[in-house]
């Protein structure tokens, strides 16, 4: 759908919203939560979204056909990305350092390799890098910049050890554009807690924010924007299937192979979370193999490196990983959708 009626739709649903907050809607009966979590003990998937702590006391139902549509629509209207070229991208917010690629939850085919070990969780530590993010065109002309600074320091969640991952994204190019995330992982497995990610300026909002939290085998939580407001927002609660993992933010992608005993063999799979607001924005599923050893140099030194191939959505991305630690210090991307040309991230800085 162009981008001019998608916005004509979402500017009729939010025109539309205080007449649908105003009808009524029936009471939930006492039966429902304790048939709900029967099936769930029974094996149904059924997960229960977050709500707020204190329920709203408007409350409606959809009386009617033009009611019934009109809710359908309130409902489809979901903020995308506009490209650096002013064009819609139906993709959600741009990662960093993998890329923002055609995320498609994917189910029907099983990992290519065996999920990443993380044997080696024991060896990260205490760090913050700064990482650039390039576009070239065809003509290998520079056509966008990103900066992304990263840290990992030493928490504490729910009474147990964790990391904290904080990643703030700007535009160099001084477009008023900025992507911030903080993450939450265990310490001893670098199993995902909970996420919060803030898009400013997102299309026509001032900011669009994503709450996260993981449990089992589940992400629930909500997406909210700032200016205008969507009210409530859009609820998250999807599966996360296990066979899939590991699951890791962007965010996280320069570390996370710091804990993978990583060889001349090496292979592996993962998975790359996305926002989880909408069923294609799931996950990714993420293929890794090392397919040799490189001496590279980038801004924030040369490096002995495990050159580690990976495939994701259809796209093949090469990793650099160096060989003293595993830390990320170049992805390169031989042809970038917005641009035609070629995308890189190099480490600009570790400490």
């Amino acid at each position: 759908m162009p981008f001019s009626r998608r916005r004509d739709i979402s500017d009729f649903a939010d025109a539309i919203r205080p007449e649908l907050k105003s009808l009524p809607a029936p009471e939930p009966s006492k039966e429902l939560l304790p048939r709900i979590l029967a099936s769930r003990e029974a094996g149904a998937r059924i997960i229960l979204p977050d709500v707020p702590s204190e329920p709203s006391r408007t409350r409606f139902k959809v009386v009617g056909v033009g009611a019934a549509i009109a809710a359908a629509m309130l409902l489809s209207v979901i903020p995308r990305e506009r490209s650096h070229d002013g064009s819609s991208d139906d993709a959600w917010a741009s990662p960093i350092f993998l890329g923002n690629a055609a995320f498609a939850q994917t189910t029907s085919r099983a990992p290519l390799f065996p999920p990443i070990s993380v044997t080696r969780a024991g060896m990260l530590r205490p760090m913050s890098v700064q990482l650039a993010r390039r576009y070239l065109d065809r003509n290998g002309k520079l056509t966008m910049e990103h900066r992304s600074d990263v840290s990992l320091s030493p928490a504490v969640v729910n009474n147990k050890p964790a990391w904290k991952i904080t990643s703030l994204e700007r535009d160099v190019f001084a477009k008023p554009i900025s992507i911030a995330e903080t993450l939450y992982v265990a310490r001893s497995d670098l199993r995902m807690l909970s996420r919060a990610v803030h898009v400013s300026p997102y299309r026509r909002f001032e900011r669009i924010n994503i709450q996260q939290r993981f449990l089992g085998d589940s992400v629930s939580g909500r997406m909210t924007t700032d200016g205008p407001s969507i009210g409530a927002g859009r609820v998250i609660a999807r599966k996360l299937d296990p066979e899939f993992g590991p699951y890791l933010s962007d965010a996280f992608a320069p570390m996370f192979l710091m804990a993978a005993p990583l060889h001349r063999d090496w292979r592996g799979s993962a998975s790359l979370l996305g926002w989880s607001v909408i069923p294609n924005d799931v996950f990714a599923p993420l293929s890794m193999r090392v397919e040799g050893e490189e001496r590279i140099k980038v801004p924030a030194g040369t490096f002995d490196c495990w050159r580690v191939v990976m495939e994701i959505a259809g796209k093949r991305i090469t990793f650099w990983a160096r060989k003293s630690d595993g830390l990320g210090v170049r992805v390169y991307d031989a042809s970038d959708a917005s641009t035609g040309g070629p995308r890189e991230v190099l480490l600009l800085s570790v400490r």
